[in-house]
């Protein structure tokens, strides 16, 4: 997983460090950033299934642990009768773990994205394109360009077409300082990076907003000096986290986005960073003119299940 973000985002990301605790229980790992314990989790032998799956949750099950967020998951012997059933998703704990993990570092990635590490960057650019690179630092100082990579990395956004980025900040950042506006224009300029990054064989499988959640967002942003953020009362922020619980389930047998216009990308994607960092926000200003899109539904707040199809 580690590898597979280096490879594939361009994610500079230091050796994992291997430590027995004695402290723990004996079915326990944890996962740390800088001593910060980002998961807890079982390893064990049983098979883990969702909570909801099982029409009943026999006794015999052992429920999934509140402290270690697997309080959705119940853990069936792997030769329970249960699992005769093949409809029903099964898991192993190391499925689990990896596919936690891979959020867990998605989210805490971008601060092993410093300046040392933007400084890197540049310094492989300019070996070819030396006058981008000095353009770039004549326009902003580093500490903003770290912050724009920073926010990229920390959306899945690969860097490694890194010309396109610092192309797109020389001819923005003239007359923007915002790192979160500044990496809005970076992502259309990597238009099709992403676009290819998140299509299936048919297009791009998409969720949109109706227009009336569209204007219930916009009424709710807020600017503060660290940025624009949505102030949504408790029955539209309930509605949204239920929406989205239905639209992006654990194990997706497709990729699937949400696609929004583009004032609302931004701090959308910013509500959802802690409890779902996995959704990917994209802007209809991030598609091309010959980008194929297929809608899957509509989120409405004010409905307590999504509207599916086109034309919802």
């Amino acid at each position: 997983t580690r590898n597979a973000l280096v490879a594939n985002i361009g994610l500079t990301l230091p050796p994992f460090e291997v430590e027995l605790d004695d402290s723990l229980a004996d079915d326990e790992m944890r996962f740390c950033v800088h001593e910060v314990p980002m998961i807890k989790a079982s390893v064990v032998t049983q098979v883990a299934v969702e909570r909801t799956a099982l029409a009943q949750v026999p006794e015999h099950a052992i429920p999934g642990l509140a402290e270690r967020d697997e309080q959705d998951w119940v853990w069936l012997a792997p030769d329970d009768p249960l699992l005769d059933d093949p409809a029903l998703e099964r898991f192993t704990s190391t499925n689990l773990i990896v596919e936690r993990m891979k959020q867990a570092m998605m989210l805490s990635g971008p601060q092993f994205l410093g300046i040392q590490e933007s400084k890197s960057i540049l310094s492989w650019l300019e070996h070819n394109q030396p006058e981008l690179v000095q353009e770039l630092q004549r326009i902003m100082p580093l500490s903003r360009f770290s912050a724009v990579l920073q926010r990229l990395a920390g959306e899945g956004v690969p860097l490694r077409a890194v010309r396109l980025i610092v192309e797109s900040l020389i001819e923005y950042g003239q007359h923007e300082r915002e790192p979160d506006a500044l990496a809005d224009y970076a992502r259309i300029a990597l238009k099709s990076q992403i676009f290819h990054q998140y299509s299936e064989a048919d297009g791009l499988h998409a969720w949109l907003l109706s227009p009336q959640t569209e204007n219930v967002l916009r009424e709710s942003l807020r600017q503060t000096q660290t940025g624009v953020f949505f102030a949504l009362d408790s029955d539209s922020s309930a509605s949204l986290i239920n929406l989205l619980n239905q639209a992006f389930v654990t194990s997706p047998k497709s990729k699937s986005v949400m696609l929004v216009a583009q004032d609302l990308r931004s701090p959308l994607r910013t509500l959802l960073l802690e409890e779902f960092n996995h959704v990917p926000v994209l802007s209809f200003a991030e598609l091309g003119s010959t980008s194929k899109v297929k809608v899957l539904g509509r989120f409405d707040l004010g409905q307590d299940v999504l509207m599916h199809g086109a034309l919802a």
